[in-house]
């Protein structure tokens, strides 16, 4: 598959223009996101830090919340290599991990630019930030090399 569907498949998930400031409260995650960062939202009430970032505590409802940067590295918990069944223009195979970041909430990723022959189970990773067409942009992680 070409990555021009993938960029496709990707902005036919964006069911409304969630990444500019006139339709989403969340659209500063996408902005920074843009700029390399990774980051999510933490509670000024009872400081918890969800992910994916809310505009509403998921703990005590408040909706003071502020923006933090999350680690660009992080080790892989657990990962799944799919062959099958998934979207048909994401590339076979495709690698989902469970990765931990260092004092954040643990988040599900895609892998990329990783073989499955590559991928175990505490392998360190770094970000990657993915364009799609139309000027949005994705997260992903892949693995360390030395």
């Amino acid at each position: 598959m070409t990555e021009n569907a993938s960029e496709v498949y990707y902005s036919t998930l964006d069911l409304f223009p969630q990444q500019t400031v006139e339709h989403n409260k969340l659209y500063k995650f996408f902005d920074n996101l843009r700029g390399g960062m990774l980051t999510t939202s933490q509670c000024e009430e009872c400081g918890t830090v969800p992910w994916p970032p809310r505009t509403v505590c998921p703990s005590c409802f408040s909706d003071k919340l502020r923006w933090i940067e999350l680690p660009s590295r992080g080790k892989v918990d657990v990962f799944t290599v799919q062959w099958a069944g998934h979207p048909p223009v994401l590339d076979t195979p495709l690698i989902l991990a469970m990765v931990s970041l260092p004092g954040a909430p643990a988040i599900v990723a895609r892998i990329v630019d990783t073989a499955p022959d590559e991928m175990e189970d505490g392998c360190e990773v770094e970000l990657v930030v993915l364009p799609v067409e139309r000027d949005r942009v994705t997260y992903a992680f892949r693995k360390v090399t030395q």
